[in-house]
């Protein structure tokens, strides 16, 4: 073999090589591009969910907070007022408190709607474990919704005494959760905040944080 077909098969080898050599690196480009792009996808939509169930959590204790400010009453009897009906303090106090609940839990049905559709991209992305972690916040949160309606309905004076005695037999049966209790043992806020670490700690490991 002559020495130019030598220097042809080196060449030959060398260009070899080196294609071999840019496609494994433009190979391991692609999948790392790939890799960060599912990781600030990840990421984004984990971050956005957990803040949202930080706002869930917080939309919750405002609507437990025991303490009525008059402001959140005054707007529901200004409106009895200027309807000048004849109405008595009793169901005027009970209008007010009405609505201040009323109030106080459109910060719930807010978060609720923005959780919605994130939650659905999460499935389609993670499939259904954040789910299954999600619904017994859900659920406490109904429990919730549940109790403060059926206090209402005893408290409503237009409610039939019959109305409102079934009401109350129902409430006794029932944990109550409308309340905070400031101290340690709000049953309620320790079971919430147990599912809620559930979800924390799932939605971290996402967003690529330690535990």
């Amino acid at each position: 073999m002559s020495f130019i077909e030598v220097l042809s098969l080196v060449a030959n080898a060398v260009i070899a090589i080196s294609a071999a050599a840019g496609a494994s690196a433009a190979w391991q480009g692609l999948n790392t591009w790939k890799n960060q792009a599912n990781f600030e996808t990840n990421h984004d939509l984990a971050r956005k969910i957990l803040v949202q169930f930080f706002r869930h959590r917080d939309a919750i204790s405002t609507v437990r907070n025991p303490i009525m400010w008059a402001h959140e009453t005054r707007a529901a009897i200004q409106m009895v007022e200027v309807d000048q009906r004849d109405v008595g303090e009793e169901k005027k106090n009970f209008l007010g408190i009405a609505y201040a609940y009323d109030d106080r839990w459109q910060q719930i049905t807010k978060v609720r709607a923005e959780l919605y559709p994130l939650l659905l991209e999460a499935d389609a992305i993670w499939g259904s474990e954040l789910d299954s972690l999600v619904q017994p916040l859900f659920v406490l949160e109904g429990e919730l919704s549940s109790y403060i309606h059926r206090q209402l309905r005893v408290d409503n004076p237009d409610n039939t005494k019959g109305r409102r005695e079934a009401a109350q037999r129902s409430l006794e049966k029932s944990r109550d959760v409308m309340h905070a209790d400031f101290g340690d043992e709000d049953e309620y806020k320790i079971d919430y905040d147990t599912k809620l670490k559930a979800v924390e700690d799932f939605l971290r490991v996402k967003l690529g944080n330690r535990i």
